[in-house]
């Protein structure tokens, strides 16, 4: 039985609370001296962020925040979209490509790997997740004009 899923905008409450995990991670770079504005060295100083993450009380929203960031480049580098995402096992945000059956879940991709206790290793996540979205974007049916 194929799976029920839903993509729909973001409510006002999302863009505000994806806006205030950039801020955090923005003023945390600031902070630690690695802010850069330099988009193509983003990844880079958000890579040296995780790696000697946690630097809060508040790891795991520390870690969906980093999960945010990681988002934002993943979408600059393939086109995607934050979205509201439901299926089955609830809602979550998610990057979707449009038009296309095709998701991402960065944030919980970051929060899983450091409650696991994996190593991460961000450029190559980063590498990996861009090349299997632009692979399922090229190969996924249209949706027929969802979002």
């Amino acid at each position: 039985m194929a799976r029920q899923q839903h993509v729909r905008p973001l409510t006002e409450d999302e863009q505000g609370l994806l806006a205030e995990e950039r801020a955090w991670v923005a003023d945390a770079m600031q902070q630690l001296g690695i802010a850069s504005e330099d988009a193509a060295r983003q990844l880079d100083r958000l890579a040296t962020m995780v790696r000697d993450a946690p630097h809060t009380a508040h790891p795991d929203a520390e870690f969906v925040a980093y999960g945010t960031a990681l988002g934002d480049l993943i979408a600059s580098e393939t086109g995607m979209r934050w979205v509201g995402y439901h299926d089955e096992y609830g809602d979550d945000l998610a990057l979707h490509v449009p038009g296309k059956a095709v998701h991402a879940f960065p944030r919980d991709m970051l929060i899983k790997r450091y409650e696991r206790g994996d190593a991460i290793d961000l450029p190559h996540l980063f590498a990996e997740v861009c090349a299997h979205v632009n692979r399922q974007a090229r190969d996924a049916a249209d949706l027929g004009g969802a979002a």
